[in-house]
């Protein structure tokens, strides 16, 4: 998410500011791509594509709505005085489907199956309203500072990206089923400026997005309206911990800390876990590899396993609090309008519910699961990038997507940049399941088609 492919998005997008090195889910150079740092798995699921958090505030063209409108007032000119600043965006979706599997038995939510997050079928959906308050970092300076970041969303994806023991209650209401709409305050953290160590190290102690991944929980970090396999159903999300981020040289960035487990806020199924990535970036930056990590005893905590049976927490079936992961990232600009990326990951739990069958139990044991899509972007012009991702995905134990199967998949979309701040990203995908699949209602793929629109201010 840090890398060449993300440069060439953040572009694309009219994303914050090319940052130095020192990022949350990147290489050392890379770009924020999201106005802020990474997996959630993205880059660290969402994080910032840059090496290092914004020296100072981003250039006016680099700002949006509410910062300009700010600018010569007594609020505004608090704000730049003290690093201050606040922004955002909205994103809406609709997705065309003849898939007939409804969510929560309820005939008036048909769902996408496998294909989530923007997971109703025929529906409009506000997906993200999205608000950050951040303190930047000085990254120029020689001396000691300190920060914060507190991003806080609204919309049908807070149940894909809340973390255990944090506002919960909200993924059932009182017939039993979700919420649609929620909110979930998905990142916040105090971070620390270290310019003595290393070549710079940033610290951040809070709710953190995973220090590495492609994709990310934020719309505007992700180059897709749907997300990967991979994405949603292999990595955590965020990790409750502290984090750093050192330049180790003008090619490597290193993030390493310690977190109580993965997508677990303050809960029983708290684990310790070691945290972190590596990420080498070419001299000519048109090449980026991370290799990341989220370790710890790898062991499922059986009184967490249906927490509740609806796609929320975190949409497996039986959860995801508590397994090890590996993951590696890869991105090549091939040439000034191509760029490729790869990414494999494979996680695996012991103690786990497998031989899931449309969400139900069939024993504990070791479950596996890998995935490897293949993301390209070509851009026409200035305002307009075409994209392909093509997906491998197995969940060789049912424990993921409650099938045990081979998933493929296809997404084929546009990238328009309508106007600064406004983009438009129409995709159709083609789903695939080895298997005749409960999810595609006994049926082995399915057809989506659609678009989101978001407007950053």
């Amino acid at each position: 998410m840090i890398n060449s492919l993300m440069l060439s998005t953040a572009m694309l997008i009219g994303q914050t500011q090319v940052l130095p090195p020192t990022s949350t889910v990147a290489p050392p150079s890379y770009i924020l791509v999201q106005n802020g740092n990474g997996n959630g798995n993205g880059n660290g699921n969402g994080e910032a594509k840059a090496e290092a958090p914004a020296a100072e505030e981003p250039a006016e063209d680099d700002r949006y709505f509410l910062m300009k409108a700010l600018d010569g007032t007594h609020v505004g000119d608090i704000m730049k005085e003290h690093r201050l600043s606040i922004s955002g965006w909205a994103t809406a979706s609709y997705t065309h489907s003849e898939n007939d599997h409804y969510i929560n038995n309820s005939r008036g939510n048909p769902g996408n199956g496998t294909v989530v997050w923007n997971d109703r079928a025929n529906h409009v959906n506000l997906q993200q309203l999205w608000v950050r308050l951040d303190r930047a970092l000085d990254t120029e300076s020689k001396e000691v500072n300190f920060g914060f970041r507190a991003d806080v969303l609204f919309g049908t994806d807070y149940r894909y990206t809340m973390a255990r023991g944090l506002f919960n209650s909200q993924l059932q209401n009182a017939a039993g089923n979700q919420n649609f709409y929620g909110v979930d305050p998905v990142q916040f953290y105090a971070n620390a400026w270290l310019p003595n160590l290393f070549n710079g190290t940033e610290v951040r102690v809070g709710r953190l997005y995973c220090p590495w991944g492609f994709e990310s929980v934020e719309t505007v970090s992700s180059p897709f309206m749907s997300k990967s396999f991979t994405f949603n159903f292999a990595p955590p999300f965020t990790h409750t911990g502290v984090l750093f981020i050192s330049n180790l040289s003008d090619n490597l960035v290193l993030k390493y800390g310690l977190a109580g487990g993965n997508d677990v806020f303050i809960d029983d199924a708290m684990r310790l876990q070691t945290i972190g990535a590596v990420t080498y970036t070419t001299c000519d930056k048109k090449q980026t590899a991370t290799f990341g990590w989220a370790i710890g005893n790898g062991r499922f905590i059986q009184d967490q396993p249906f927490n509740p049976t609806t796609y929320g927490t975190q949409s497996e079936p039986l959860g995801r609090n508590n397994f090890n992961s590996f993951d590696f990232v890869y991105t090549n600009a091939l040439t000034d309008k191509l760029t490729v990326a790869a990414e494999f990951i494979y996680c695996y739990q012991t103690n786990a519910p497998i031989g899931v069958v449309g969400g139900t139990n069939a024993g504990f044991g070791t479950a596996n699961w890998m995935g490897l899509p293949v993301y390209a972007q070509y851009k026409i012009n200035d305002c307009l990038t075409a994209q392909a991702r093509l997906e491998w995905f197995e969940d060789t134990d049912g424990q993921r997507t409650g099938e045990r199967t081979s998933y493929f998949a296809q997404t084929y979309g546009l990238s328009w940049l309508v106007s600064r701040g406004v983009i438009f990203r129409p995709e159709v995908r083609f789903d695939h399941s080895s298997d005749n699949n409960y999810l595609y209602n006994g049926n082995q793929g399915i057809v989506t088609a659609g678009a989101d629109l978001t407007i950053r201010y």
